[in-house]
């Protein structure tokens, strides 16, 4: 019972974040999920879900964290322009996030106590990752209080 429930609180937190940022990036930022990198057209946003955590437990329900890495990768040619749009759009995830703190997804609730708690900026390269341009990783950590049936 529990891996079920558990997976539906994944699928919320993923495309919750997904449909966030792509209200927010669209059309120029393509935003997709997947545990692989992989070049989606000049900007890119990948959704990574890494681990979740145990933090209570009640009689109706389990609140657990969630953790995401967001890596937003964009062609940029290295330099002043470059550097100062990596920092613009590390800005504007940070704000998108926090002014998302809280979320419900057609009025069903998705997570709350939501923050970027650490981002990168043009830090080493994974395998898969474009080899040149701007890159930003950051860790997206969030609670969701999962009802039990």
């Amino acid at each position: 019972m529990a891996l079920t429930y558990n997976k539906l609180f994944w699928g919320t937190v993923l495309t919750g974040l997904e449909a966030l940022l792509e209200a927010e990036l669209s059309p120029g930022v393509r935003v997709v999920i997947s545990g692989v990198h992989q070049k989606h057209g000049t900007a890119r946003v990948r959704l990574a879900p890494l681990s979740t955590s145990w933090l209570t437990r009640e009689s109706t329900g389990e609140t657990r964290s969630y953790t995401v890495e967001l890596t937003y990768s964009a062609d940029l040619k290295p330099g002043r322009k470059g550097l100062q749009h990596l920092l613009d759009m590390q800005a504007r995830l940070n704000r998108l996030v926090t002014n998302n703190t809280v979320r419900a997804l057609g009025g069903t609730y998705a997570w709350h106590d939501a923050r970027l708690v650490h981002t990168e900026i043009n830090p080493p390269r994974q395998a898969g990752e474009p080899e040149q341009g701007g890159l930003l990783r950051s860790t997206f950590l969030c609670t969701v209080t999962e009802p039990i049936s």
